[in-house]
């Protein structure tokens, strides 16, 4: 029993089990203080390491900002690619899409195989580095 000074002070805590009783009996003898001590310094421990760091917080929070900024300026590059692979397509392609067109078309391939003509529409598959050409006759 705690003396009647102490009585305000006193704290009743249940455990699980006997066993976990038993090994913090263990751990407070083998650092050579009282259960009462122990659980203290212990819990102590826990509230000192479980407070913030605000350094730690303020390092995350420049990585986020860092880490949105990266994504903002993928996401423009995207675009400006998307823009610019629709332009090269459209330029590509633009002859054959015109109706008066006169004089010969063809897809040249960048391989060391023979262009493939336009009416074949075979389209060299196996090499998607087919460039569009217009030849004049």
């Amino acid at each position: 029993m705690p003396r009647p000074s102490h009585y305000n002070r006193q704290f009743l805590i249940y455990l699980p089990t006997e066993k976990d009783l038993d090994n913090w009996k263990e751990l407070a003898k083998a650092a050579r203080i009282s259960l009462n001590k122990y659980i203290f310094e212990m819990v102590e421990r826990g509230l000192q390491e479980a407070q913030p760091r605000t350094d730690l917080i303020k390092e995350i929070s420049d990585f986020r900002e860092e880490n949105q900024k990266q994504r903002e300026e993928i996401k423009l590059k995207s675009l400006v690619l998307e823009k610019y692979e629709t332009e090269l397509f459209k330029f590509r392609h633009e002859s054959f899409l015109q109706p008066k067109f006169q004089g010969m078309q063809q897809l040249a391939c960048m391989s060391t195989e023979a262009p493939t003509p336009l009416w074949d529409r075979s389209f060299c598959w196996p090499h998607l580095s087919c460039l569009t050409q217009r030849f004049f006759v």
